[in-house]
Parts: C-alpha cells; structure tokens; sequence
C-alpha cells in the first residue's frame, strides 16, 4: 500500500514539470492497453477488442467490438490503475525528425503546429501527433525533433465507441523495433493521467497534498534547471569564440580573404547550377510551388501528372543524390488530367 502510494505521489510530482524539461510522457509497465485483435483499429469488420497490461504476460480479456462489448470493457476495467493507451501497429502511424533552431525548444508545441502544414499534408486538427527531441547540437545551435502523426479518421471508429462506454483514453502507443512511442492526447486539451487511478476516491486529496510538496521542491529544481542553461549557454559562447578566433587567425595569415570565400563557395552547393540541373531533370508535365536549399539539403514541392517517376528523373540526372518523398503524395481530382500533389527531399552531391 504505501509502495503503490509513494509511486502514485512521484509519478504526480513528475507530471508536474513542463513539458520542455521532461519531453514527452514515457510508456510504462502499468498502462493499459487496448487494441483489436486482428487488424486496424478503424476496420469496422473486426470482431472483437481486448485489453492487458503493458509489460506484464498475462491473459488478454476478450469483448465483442460493439457498445455492449465496450460497455463491458469499462466495467472490467473496475479500478484497474494507469494510463489508459489505445495501441495502434508501427505501420499506421508517420513520423518526420525536423531540424530546428534551439530558440524552438521554449514553445515547441506552437512552433510544430505552424510547420506541420509546411512539412506534412496534414493540419493539426487532421491528427492525433506529439513529438520527441532526439537530437541537439550546442555547436550549430539546432535541435532533431521527431515528429509523430496519427489520422484522427483511423481511430475515429474505435475512439466513439470508448467515449460513449465511459472510457478514458489518455493516448496512443506505437510500439516499434527501436523503441515505444507514445502520442499523449494532451494535445486535444487533456495531459495524459499517467498513474492517475481510475475512479478511484480521495484523489483530490492526494493531488492537494502533492502540489503544496511541489510548491516547496519546484523553486529549487527551476532554480537548478536555471544554472544548467546559463553553463550550458557559456559552454556554447566559448565555442563561438573558439571559432571565431580561429577564422581571425585564418584572415591575419592570408594576404587575400579570396581564399576562403572560394571554399566555403566549393563547400556549399551552388543555388543557379541547383536549379539549371533541376530544370532539366523534371518533365513538363510538372512545375514547383516551393524550392528550399539548405546548404545540401534540397526540398521541393509541386504537382506532376505521373509524381513517382520524378524520384528516378532525379536519381539519374545532375548532382543529385538519394532523392526520395518527405511527404505522402496525394492525389487532385479524379478524372485524366488529375494532378499529385509531391514533396521530395535530396542531397546535392559536387555541382559541375
């Protein structure tokens, strides 16, 4: 009992802090899972649903996939404790690592909003979607965030079908072969109950005595948190100054700067030679609404009448390499001169 409490307490605590100290919510040994036995989750030909803990071998418990099945469902679930997750296959989920700068990390949520019409042909309110940051570099200061996207239409079936049992769902796990990801629903509004008890009394009681410990244990993490940014914000003023003074001492010991604006021309793709090359490796059947060249990073957007044979038009011409589509083609219209709407990624290799 006072284990489970202790536990209970931590977890509260932990839910506690912003999301940009603690990243997204991490799957746990206690959640519930519920998934369809066979199949997606919005086939409406599957028969059956099932829940069972993650991490734990045991007996999945079976019900009929219609209100009463779900009905039952909820009523097995009893006091059953932890998030409540619908877990969904690898397959059925997108995911997109972005390379942004690390001023995003303070509101990463709006800025990702903003870029998921640009980088995704989906709006936020088309998805069910959360992030991770994988990746920072003090040096270039960028952070890698993954980006993970659910259609809210694949689980629309199965979502209805819980809400109306009176079943709270707090988000969605992906497992995969690297790891476990989970897409908190914290995003529609709600943060995700993790290790919060379902119906169970004296919650708020409990979540009263956490926040007045929290209240006396914050100010000392905000204020530890705080020194590790501004060392962390020293560390990378003393790499910028490093760098800068080895540029200087490149400067004083040449006669004529030429030199080095003549590499960092060679180091960096040429943007007219880029699009000459790209002019003529595309078909006419196709034009651009976008062009972005980052370094040797190419991204362009478009339309085409025939959109998968601009991967080898690209593969086999000019300075490009590993061309391939950043995003899900989709398709305008219906009839013979419909259209696919494209976005591919390349690197651009030495330029003639």
């Amino acid at each position: 009992m006072i284990r489970d409490f202790l536990t209970w307490w931590g977890q509260q605590i932990f839910s506690l802090l912003p999301a940009r100290f603690v990243g997204n919510p991490k799957p746990n040994s206690d959640a519930i899972l519920i998934s369809d036995l066979d199949g997606e989750a919005s086939d409406p030909s599957v028969p059956a649903l099932s829940w069972r803990r993650a991490g734990v071998d045991g007996e999945t418990r079976r019900f009929p996939r219609d209100p009463g099945g779900a009905g039952r469902l909820a009523q097995s679930l009893g006091d059953a404790r932890g998030p409540i997750l619908i877990e969904v296959s690898a397959g059925a989920a997108l995911s997109k690592h972005l390379i942004l700068p690390a001023a995003a990390e303070r509101d990463l949520d709006r800025v990702l909003r903003y870029a998921m019409d640009e980088e995704t042909p989906f709006s936020p309110e088309e998805v069910y979607w959360d992030w991770t940051i994988t990746g920072r570099d003090r040096a270039a200061r960028t952070l890698t965030v993954r980006l993970t996207l659910l259609p809210r239409a694949r689980l629309a079936p199965m979502m209805d079908l819980l809400r109306d049992a009176g079943v709270p769902v707090d988000g969605i796990r992906i497992p995969s072969t690297d790891d476990v990801q989970v897409i908190s629903l914290s995003h529609d509004g709600r943060r995700p109950r993790e290790g919060a008890t379902v119906r169970r009394p004296g919650v708020l009681w409990a979540a009263a005595g956490a926040l007045a410990i929290a209240a006396i244990v914050l100010p000392f993490l905000f204020q530890s948190l705080a020194l590790v940014r501004i060392e962390a914000r020293i560390d990378a003023s003393r790499i910028d100054a490093s760098k800068a003074q080895t540029l200087r001492s490149r400067l004083d010991g040449t006669a004529d700067g030429g030199d080095v604006i003549l590499a960092e021309r060679s180091r960096l793709s040429d943007p007219l030679a880029v699009l000459a090359a790209l002019t003529s490796s595309i078909p006419d059947d196709t034009f651009l609404s976008d062009l972005t060249l980052k370094g040797r990073k190419l991204t362009i957007a478009g339309q085409s009448a025939a959109a998968t044979r601009l991967i080898g038009a690209l593969a086999g011409k000019g300075p490009f390499r590993d061309p391939s589509f950043a995003a899900p083609v989709t398709r305008i219209g219906t009839d013979a001169a419909a259209l696919e709407v494209f976005s591919i990624s390349a690197e651009i290799g030495d330029t003639p």
